[in-house]
């Protein structure tokens, strides 16, 4: 059991307080090692003095017992208050124990002494948070996983086919303008197209100077001719005006045609008649080689054909359609391009090289 305690134990915080600094040790731990506590309590068994070396011994007991006392749990140390029965301080200070020179093992700290340590046990344990690094399950990257896959799969056809329309348009447009610029040279050192040789047709002639029909009726092209013809006007009014990176004379992979091939991989294949026919692939012997997919059409035609397939007499250069009447209109335009790719260039051109959604054939 407790010792009674003299009522002057009773002291408000503030008093105590007043106390603490009065007392040359200062702290709680010096204050209940002081020896003018003992005189206030009922026991004394021990002398007023104390040497420096047990007042050391006994505060570096007590600090101890300080932490340890931090370590209990809330339950345990409510448990320990609950323990005395005259209630906090002076309940502690009164003890037996105390009195009898002993520091005791269980000592409730003072407020702030509790405040301190509390503090550094709260640093403490925002340190443990912030070395614990948070991660996903495995369940939760698996479903990620399948999440990223669904809408890859959703929209990577979309964007590959809006990549090959840019590169597609890219280039459709550029040989369309080298070819305008090449013949605008062209013109300066050699004057109007009028004035240009080039030979008319290269069909197939038996012995007796007699065209040759293939069996479906229609004349035989000679291959061999027109290819030479071919390369003898590229030679003279193209090539010199342009940049490429080979001519292959009758390329295999293009009805042996003559094969102009450019840096950027497409190839014009080029073949001659009434005028010259250029049959321009936008990715060369790569698939998927389909008209108005990757292979288009346009005519370099000489007076008197510009007129009749071009539809003007100083237009040398264009889009492959037929009619000419329908060249302008737009509806017919696309109504021809749905029943023959061959027409489609002539579509891309009247809506400014750009693919329409009404654009007949799919990337």
């Amino acid at each position: 059991t407790l010792t009674p305690c003299h009522p002057e134990l009773t002291f408000s915080l503030a008093e105590r307080k007043s106390k603490q600094k009065e007392s040359k040790t200062g702290g709680l731990v010096r204050l209940l090692c002081h020896p003018e506590l003992r005189i206030l309590c009922r026991e004394r068994t021990e002398s007023e003095t104390r040497s420096n070396a047990n007042n050391r011994e006994c505060e570096r007991s007590a600090m101890n017992d300080l932490f340890a006392w931090h370590t209990f749990s809330l339950a345990e140390r409510k448990s320990m208050q609950k323990e005395s029965a005259t209630g906090w301080l002076s309940k502690q200070l009164c003890h037996p124990e105390l009195v009898s020179g002993s520091c005791p093992r269980k000592i409730i700290p003072s407020p702030e002494n509790i405040n301190n340590i509390s503090s550094a046990s709260r640093t403490a344990k925002r340190h443990v948070k912030e070395s614990f690094v948070p991660a996903f399950t495995l369940a939760e990257v698996l479903i990620t996983l399948g999440i990223i896959g669904v809408v890859a799969a959703l929209t990577l056809p979309t964007l590959i086919a809006n990549g090959r329309k840019t590169e597609t348009i890219s280039r459709l447009k550029k040989f369309n303008s080298t070819m305008q610029q090449a013949l605008l040279m062209a013109q300066k050192d050699y004057g109007e197209p009028k004035y240009w040789t080039k030979p008319l047709f290269n069909f197939s002639q038996d012995e007796d100077g007699n065209p040759v029909y293939d069996e479906n009726g229609n004349i035989q092209y000679d291959k061999d001719a027109g290819a030479k013809d071919t390369i003898a006007f590229l030679n003279t009014y193209i090539l010199p005006y342009i940049k490429y990176a080979k001519v292959v004379e009758k390329d295999p992979n293009f009805l042996d045609y003559v094969a102009l091939y450019f840096n950027d991989g497409s190839v014009a294949a080029i073949a001659n008649g009434a005028c010259l026919d250029v049959h321009y692939d936008t990715n060369g012997k790569n698939n998927p080689n389909i008209r108005a997919i990757d292979r288009f059409y346009f005519m370099l035609c000489l007076p008197p054909y510009n007129l009749q397939y071009l539809g003007k007499t100083n237009q040398y250069w264009g889009t492959y359609l037929i009619p000419v009447a329908s060249r302008n209109n737009r509806t017919q335009v696309l109504e021809f391009c749905k029943l023959n790719g061959l027409f489609c260039s002539r579509l891309l051109e009247l809506d400014g090289w750009e693919f329409k959604d009404d654009y007949p054939y799919k990337f």
